[in-house]
């Protein structure tokens, strides 16, 4: 499942990333308790019909121990409770290489278009590298450009024959599938640069 977190960039530039890199740096939470406290009800919306041990962002304010594995886990929480929207999206991400011919590639610095836009054409960093193979991020300006060249992209265009990793007599369902799903995704980078959100992306 990957989640994409659409965050307003003040709050992200100013708030939560000062917060995480001192948390990390001084090996304590309180830089990122105010940050916690406020988010509070928000948490709580979220996990009122769940049970289970409480939510990282719930024990900052009771003085809770670092540890690197609670830090990446407080910086999930923070992305995630601190988003102003959370498009639920489908990403078959090979396919949609296959049909724009973009080649993949394993190193986040030579991904192509489409793949900045679903894994994020940067690593998260706060001190440290958050999650950096299954997580990562596009700024104001990434989100801008992969708005502009997504608003360009003709679906009628695409082709189930370039559909090889699938069998043939799945190709034109696949392709039926992209072409439902490529539109939700390009609106919420439409909608990320209209609004001056940064994305944060992040697969569990």
């Amino acid at each position: 499942m990957r989640y994409f977190m659409l965050v307003p960039s003040g709050w992200f530039r100013q708030l939560l990333s000062p917060a995480l890199e001192q948390c990390w740096r001084r090996r304590n939470f309180q830089p990122a308790a105010i940050i916690c406290r406020e988010l509070t009800p928000i948490v709580r919306q979220f996990i009122s019909n769940g049970t289970g041990e409480a939510p990282i962002t719930l024990q900052v304010g009771e003085g809770l121990p670092f540890r690197p594995e609670l830090w990446r886990m407080l910086v999930g929480e923070l992305l995630l409770f601190g988003a102003a929207e959370l498009p639920e999206l489908e990403t078959p991400l090979e396919s949609y290489a296959a049909v724009m011919h973009q080649p993949l590639s394993h190193s986040r610095g030579d991904f192509v278009p489409i793949q900045q836009a679903i894994e994020g054409s940067r690593d998260i960093w706060f001190g440290t590298y958050f999650r950096p193979e299954h997580a990562g991020w596009n700024d104001e300006e990434d989100v801008q450009r992969l708005a502009h060249l997504m608003a360009a992209i003709d679906t009628q265009a695409w082709n189930a024959s370039d559909l090889t990793r699938c069998a043939i007599d799945d190709r034109d369902d696949e392709l039926a599938f992209l072409r439902e799903w490529f539109p939700p995704l390009r609106e919420a980078y439409r909608r990320a640069a209209d609004l001056d959100y940064v994305i944060a992306c992040e697969e569990l």
